[in-house]
């Protein structure tokens, strides 16, 4: 019995070289979606759960994160996490040179309730002319019915046609909601512009925008 019980230890070993000849497999541009997935899930939600330390508008330090677990399994490094940040589309993430290190966050879409990231507040000088929300057909209904909802995250994401601006909305969107920004700014509803130039709102004190503050719905057929 005993001889026979040796051989156990194989299939770990296997399985754990399996493991790292398939990771230097991922093409790198999947390794990167992968990474940035990551660092999105740890900054704008999982710190916490994580246990990765998150200043009070979000910051993480690098080091911090390439040791985290989640980072880790990509084997992530320092260089990866630059070139993500300067190559992803929607600018997502932010770096910071600091006399301690380089430090990172998310620059929208925490759900994080302690964590309030730096934005900029838009006034009715600075503020875009119009906004919107893109969704779908079959949200429209909820919507119409509840408002715009800010659900589990801290801000409802709005996007506009300023050359500045970031998309707040998907591609495939093919329903989008205006806002009447006087309405809504007389009303107490703040907006914001974040780093990447997404606009951003609490909504009123439910955490969200009704639909009497809606100027318009327009659609856009599927091409």
């Amino acid at each position: 019995m005993r001889a026979q019980d040796k051989p156990s230890c194989a299939p770990k070993a296997l399985s754990e070289n399996h493991s790292k000849t398939s990771m230097s497999a991922v093409p790198p541009e999947k390794r990167d979606m992968f990474i940035s997935k990551a660092l999105s899930y740890l900054l704008r939600h999982g710190a916490d759960k994580e246990k990765l330390p998150l200043d009070e508008h979000g910051w993480a330090k690098v080091t911090d994160v390439l040791a985290n677990n989640r980072i880790r399994t990509h084997r992530a490094t320092h260089e990866d996490i630059r070139r993500i940040v300067a190559q992803n589309a929607k600018q997502r993430f932010t770096l910071s040179e600091r006399s301690d290190g380089d430090y990172i966050c998310a620059n929208q879409g925490h759900s994080l309730e302690r964590v309030c990231p730096e934005l900029e507040l838009l006034t009715s000088e600075t503020m875009p002319r119009e906004v919107y929300h893109g969704t779908y057909e079959n949200k429209l209904d909820t919507i119409m019915q509840h408002g715009l909802n800010r659900m589990a995250r801290n801000h409802i994401h709005l996007a506009c046609n300023e050359p500045w601006s970031r998309s707040g909305s998907r591609a495939s969107s093919t329903v989008f909601i205006y806002i009447d920004i006087d309405k809504c700014l007389s009303a107490g509803i703040s907006f914001y512009r974040s780093k990447n130039g997404v606009i951003l709102t609490s909504g009123n004190a439910q955490g969200c925008i009704p639909s009497e503050y809606f100027a318009r719905v327009e659609r856009r057929s599927k091409s």
